[in-house]
């Protein structure tokens, strides 16, 4: 990506941007507000039923739909536990680590992507999750995080918008050199440019 990243070559300035070189789990709490999605459930174990060789390797799907343009740094984890029990007229307990509970001594586990990404309103972004028990510390898992191509989930509007587009290209790389940068239009890869340089001033 910052090869070439809207035609510019960011490669010498790769070890000062943050979370390129990270590749380990970081475990502490993060606020609701720094979420953008709601959690989704990528595993549910029943401890009176599951068996020892299933906890070696677990893997799961989901997908995210964007709700607003943003910026996506990593991914966040928790668990919750639910204590039940046979008699009927007891209640099940919920024991959550979730952000949006106070928060607990297991915290949450912040996964960082090396480089982030910037999905627009309306994208999908698709990701396998995998985990895999460590072999030196079974109480330990390898987690791995691969986000597949994200899916373009174009508007009537922005389709209105590609046509236009590309029956005026003359006019339009007209208007883009003569784009300020930052530039505070409407348009996307003008919004990108503002959010990254607003991202790295802070």
């Amino acid at each position: 990506m910052w090869k070439n990243y809207f035609d510019l070559n960011f490669s010498p300035i790769l070890p000062h941007i943050k979370n390129s070189d990270l590749n380990e789990c970081i475990i502490d709490t993060i606020e609701p507000s720094q979420l953008i999605q709601d959690g989704q459930l990528i595993q549910s174990i029943n401890l009176r039923t599951i068996q020892i060789d299933d906890l070696y390797l677990m893997r799961s799907f989901c997908q995210f739909n964007i709700d607003n343009t943003c910026i996506i740094s990593g991914f966040c984890f928790w668990f919750d536990c639910y204590f039940s029990s046979s008699n009927k007229n007891s209640s099940i307990l919920r024991l959550t680590t979730s952000p949006y509970s106070s928060s607990t001594h297991w915290k949450q586990t912040l996964v960082f992507l090396p480089e982030d990404i910037y999905p627009l309103k309306g994208d999908i972004i698709p990701v396998n999750i995998k985990l895999k028990q460590s072999l030196e510390n079974q109480r330990q898992y390898n987690l791995t995080i691969s986000i597949k191509e994200i899916k373009e989930n174009l508007s009537e509007d922005q389709l209105m918008d590609i046509t236009n587009d590309s029956t005026s290209s003359e006019s339009d790389n007209e208007s883009d050199d003569e784009h300020p940068i930052p530039c505070s239009c409407d348009r996307d890869k003008c919004k990108l440019i503002k959010m990254i340089i607003e991202k790295y001033d802070e």
